[in-house]
């Protein structure tokens, strides 16, 4: 039984991953929300995942909640938290940088403080994921700070993989693309007609896998 820790566990990927790692019996936190949202989320569960109320962009409370959870001792940390601009959005709406730096926030610096948590943390065979987006490869006008935030995740997950497999430590990036979750749905009310469309977010479908670094030709 493995140690498995999501951020964003109370919904969309991070709960379809939570649930699937569940079945397989292994032991599962999750942050998300509120303790409403995950009680809603796993209402039908049999299992359910350990809630911790945790605020990603707080290094201290990621520090103390991973570490509560893991006793030292974690083998996989998916860092699934993140936003978009929470609205379907036109070019030709004036940019929202509040909302610009909630996203960087949310999706850059959660990931960093979830990342150092659980390298504090870790355990024989630590493995760290991180959710980007097909969108990371194309920059996409109405959404420039989400696109560039995942833009960002695909970077950091192929150093951090150079930089920390000769200490043993797996670092791994997703970039699913169009998904069926609220997430998505709050900037594609239409989301049912775009391309490539699913419903399946577990990891039998998303393979979670090493990114490949340039070769330098």
């Amino acid at each position: 039984m493995k140690k498995i820790f999501i951020t964003g566990g109370t919904g969309g990927i991070g709960r379809s991953i939570a649930r699937e790692y569940l079945r397989r019996g292994h032991l599962v936190g999750v942050c998300g929300g509120t303790a409403d949202d995950f009680n809603n989320s796993f209402k039908n569960e049999s299992v359910k995942p350990v809630f911790y109320q945790l605020d990603v962009r707080n290094t201290e409370q990621c520090k103390a909640v991973i570490s509560g959870f893991s006793k030292g001792n974690l083998d996989l940390l998916i860092a699934c938290a993140g936003i978009n601009d929470g609205k379907p959005v036109s070019v030709d709406d004036p940019i929202d940088f509040d909302r610009a730096r909630l996203i960087i926030d949310i999706n850059i610096i959660g990931i960093i403080n979830s990342f150092e948590a659980a390298l504090l943390n870790k355990g024989d065979n630590l493995h760290l994921v991180a959710i980007s987006s097909a969108s990371a490869f194309s920059g996409f006008p109405e959404a420039p700070f989400y696109t560039s935030s995942k833009a960002a995740i695909m970077t950091l997950c192929e150093a951090l993989y150079l930089r920390l497999k000769p200490l043993g430590v797996l670092v791994s990036v997703m970039a699913p693309g169009y998904i069926d979750t609220p997430l998505a749905r709050a900037t594609q009310p239409n989301l049912e007609h775009l391309p490539f469309i699913t419903t399946d977010v577990s990891p039998r479908r998303n393979t979670i896998y090493p990114p490949k670094p340039n070769s330098g030709n």
